[in-house]
This record gives structure tokens, sequence and C-alpha cells, in this order.
């Protein structure tokens, strides 16, 4: 990554990324609204929604599965050339991303009925937690 050189680039910088995550956040926070909204359906359709629903997560969650392993695979190789932290730091990141897929995966909580459904989402929230601390202590190492 390039430094910057003046104090006033610098400025600069941080502005222009303090409005763009914002803007991020804002545009994440209405497209879930919109989603919201696009589901108040009858109350008919809600059961044939919910089971769309469940498959979509299964495929979903499968997905970040794969891609997860992919990445893994990928960094592992970087990890044992480079021997660096941060691909290290990387890897435990993909690994609890991979590990909310696994949790947020409807099909596991049929296979292992002992998992209570609060259960898997506290998972799933301190898998994501573990991946954004992993992310923020690389990030200002």
């Amino acid at each position: 990554m390039k430094k910057i050189n003046n104090k006033k680039s610098e400025k600069e910088v941080s502005k222009k990324a303090l409005i763009y995550t914002v803007l991020i956040v804002t545009s994440a926070i209405f497209l879930i609204w919109l989603i919201g909204m696009a589901l108040k359906f009858p109350r008919i359709y809600k059961i044939l929604l919910i089971e769309d629903l469940l498959a979509l997560r299964a495929i979903l969650s499968f997905l970040t599965m794969v891609c997860c392993m992919i990445l893994i695979y990928t960094y592992l190789k970087d990890y044992l050339i480079l021997k660096n932290e941060l691909t290290a730091g990387i890897i435990v990141a993909i690994f609890s991303l991979m590990l909310l897929g696994i949790s947020l995966n409807p099909i596991i909580s049929i296979l292992i009925p002992q998992f209570n459904i609060f259960i898997i989402q506290t998972l799933a929230i301190f898998f994501t937690l573990i991946s954004l601390l992993v992310l923020l202590w690389i990030s200002y190492r």
C-alpha cells in the first residue's frame, strides 16, 4: 500500500473513507428495510415462503462453506511459503466465517436436534465477532 506523504492528503483520505463508510452502512440498512417491506405477504404465502427461505439458507450457507474452504486452501498455501502473521490471521478469520456458515445451515439443526435455534444463532454471532476481531487486530498491527 502506498504511504501518504503530507498531512492534508491523509486528512482528505480519512474524510473520504468516513463518507464512503457512512454511505455503505446507510445502503445496508436501506437494503434490509427494503427486504422487510417486500416480505409483507398475506398469511397463506408465509408458509410457502418459509420453506423456500430454508432451502435458500441451506444453499447460501453451503456456498459460504465452499468459498471459505477454497480461501483457506489458498491462504494456507501462501502461509506455508511466506510464514506471515497477516495470512495466519486471515486464515483464522476465514475459518471463523466457515463456522458461521456451518452454524447457520438449517440442515445442521435437523441432523443435530440437540441444538436449539437460539444456540445456533448465538454461535453465528460469536463466530462473526471472532472474525471481525481478528480482521480488526490485523488492520491495526
